[in-house]
C-alpha cells in the first residue's frame, strides 16, 4: 500500500495541448520527489502514466484513465492534492475528491514553495470537491 496518492490537473477538455500535458507532468514529478525524499511513498496516476500515454499513444482524458485512477486511491493510505493551475477546473480530481469523500481518505493540498518545495495543508475532502463544484459551475471544467 502507497502512503499517499496524488491529485493534480493533467488535460484540457478540448484542447489537445502537449506542452500544457508536459508542464503538468513535470509538477506532478516534482511534487512526487518532493514526498519520496519526505519519505512519503508517493504514487502519482500523471507521473506514472504520462510516458505510457504519450510514447504508446493513448488517450490523455480522464474517462480513458478512470479505472486506474479508482483502483490508485483504493491501494493509498491518503490523497495529497497538488495545488497547481487548473486543479479546480479538472475533471478527474473532482472524481478523485468524490472517492477521497466516499473511502473516507484525508486529504493534504501541497502548495508549492519553492520549485520542489511544498508546503502540506490538510483540508476535509468534502469541502474541497464543494469547492471545485462551484467553481465548475461557472463553467471551467478540464479532463
Amino acid at each position: 500500500m502507497f502512503d499517499g496518492y496524488l491529485c493534480s490537473p493533467y488535460s484540457v477538455i478540448g484542447e489537445d495541448d502537449p506542452a500544457i500535458r508536459e508542464q503538468r507532468f513535470m509538477e506532478a514529478v516534482l511534487a512526487t520527489g518532493w514526498a519520496h525524499r519526505q519519505g512519503i511513498m508517493m504514487y502519482s496516476p500523471i507521473a506514472h502514466t504520462h510516458p505510457i500515454a504519450t510514447h504508446c499513444k493513448l488517450p490523455t482524458g480522464f474517462d480513458f484513465w478512470r479505472r486506474y485512477d479508482e483502483a490508485g486511491i483504493l491501494a493509498c493510505r491518503q490523497v495529497y492534492l497538488l495545488v497547481i493551475p487548473g486543479w479546480n477546473d479538472s475533471k478527474g480530481i473532482l472524481h478523485e475528491m468524490a472517492l477521497a469523500v466516499k473511502h473516507k481518505k484525508s486529504v493534504l493540498l501541497l502548495k508549492k514553495q519553492l520549485p520542489g518545495v511544498y508546503r502540506k495543508e490538510t483540508r476535509p475532502a468534502k469541502r474541497i470537491y464543494e469547492e471545485i463544484i462551484t467553481h465548475q459551475k461557472k463553467g471551467n471544467i478540464h479532463a
